[in-house]
């Protein structure tokens, strides 16, 4: 390891507080409202412990197709990252035509889409041992939505076919996605945006969201005790009894269970982090979880993403939560540069943790020092 001198990443595990080399690399990043620049090959240069791949753009959050070297990144289309050769290429995806009926369990859905919606947030994927597997993608583009498709992982490279959706109603604004072992989700909503002053109201911490859990045949219902201030990540552990959810404007943790009624807050465990928004939460191949979040809060993030800067140069931390007590087991520190920030989302692979942003033409790895 680096001497306690080295800049850049910190982190401090279990009581230890160890230095990893810090990262520099010459490279610009437009808004969220601007076309980004192509990456030249000499400025995606590996600089120390942390490397790049270039290419994708906002992608916001990421996810692993276990049993393959592959990751999906949502952003301005869906990405498809190869973490062995460290390289990416559009997922290819297939539409079908507009006039083709939409079969159940979706049959719901308001229309077909037939092209690739731009601005994708949350992503899941439902893995089947006997058909084809699903991933489920939260839209924004011309109506709020989870789009799903099937994904095909038997060809040399995955691909997925669009056969369905779960509307949510468009004055909802939906963030994350996660499978429930039953066959539904859990869906969570940062906000009404017919919400009466809105912003003012999520800077203050007032509960504005809640999570959505979806079945084929019950369609949506609010969660019992799920409405937190700006509901961002979520989670749900393996047997489905809990729910983890991360509120953005209070920095906070929560873990319900399903069945909790609202009244009974009690029950609901919670922990503050280190961070003013708490963002994407995933579970890691150890059984922990994996929060990022940054540490400015949401004045900071608005205020950058709608800025002309070009890059969102915000100090974001990567916390490994304990499930059973939520206690911060590490947290990993990444400075706010013009080079790279705004960390949304964290993923571990085999022994490599990657990194996705909400602003950026790449995503970020290194090795994982624990």
């Amino acid at each position: 390891m680096e001497s306690s001198a080295a800049k850049g990443f910190v982190a401090v595990s279990r009581g230890k507080i160890m230095s990893i080399r810090t990262f520099s690399i010459a490279c610009l990043f437009a808004s969220l409202l601007l076309s980004i620049p192509s990456v030249a090959s000499s400025d995606c240069d590996a600089d120390g412990d942390v490397s790049y791949v270039c290419g994708p753009e906002n992608a916001e959050d990421l996810v692993h197709l276990k049993g393959t070297p592959w990751l999906i990144g949502s952003g301005e289309q869906l990405h498809l990252i190869n973490t062995q050769t460290k390289s990416w290429q559009p997922l290819p995806v297939s539409y079908p035509n507009a006039a083709e009926p939409i079969a159940a369990p979706f049959a719901s859905c308001p229309s077909v889409l037939t092209d690739e919606k731009r601005y994708h947030h949350g992503i899941t994927v439902r893995f089947h041992s006997d058909r084809a597997h699903e991933l489920f993608v939260v839209n924004h583009d011309g109506r709020e939505s989870v789009e799903v498709f099937d994904l095909d992982l038997d060809g040399s490279t995955p691909s997925a076919r669009w056969k369905g959706c779960i509307a949510l109603g468009d004055q909802y604004f939906g963030n994350a996605v996660a499978v429930l072992p039953e066959g539904g989700l859990a869906i969570s909503v940062s906000f009404d945006k017919t919400m009466p002053d809105l912003f003012p109201r999520m800077i203050a911490g007032e509960i504005t969201g809640f999570v959505f859990e979806w079945h084929p045949e019950a369609g949506l219902r609010v969660i019992p005790g799920s409405r937190l201030p700006s509901n961002n990540g979520v989670a749900v552990s393996n047997d489905g009894q809990y729910v983890y959810m991360n509120s953005s404007s209070k920095g906070e943790i929560t873990r319900i269970s399903r069945n909790t009624p609202e009244s009974a807050k009690s029950t609901a465990l919670t922990s503050k982090l280190p961070v003013g928004l708490a963002d994407n939460v995933h579970w890691s191949p150890d059984g922990t979880l994996l929060v990022a979040g940054h540490v400015g809060g949401i004045p900071v993030s608005a205020a950058c993403t709608q800025s002309p800067d070009t890059v969102c140069a915000m100090h974001s931390r990567v916390m490994e939560i304990a499930p059973d007590n939520l206690a911060i087991l590490r947290t990993i520190e990444w400075p706010g540069t013009d080079k790279f920030g705004a960390v949304t989302s964290a993923t571990k692979v085999g022994d490599t943790l990657w990194f996705g942003t909400l602003r950026g033409n790449r995503v970020a790895y290194m090795k994982d020092s624990e």
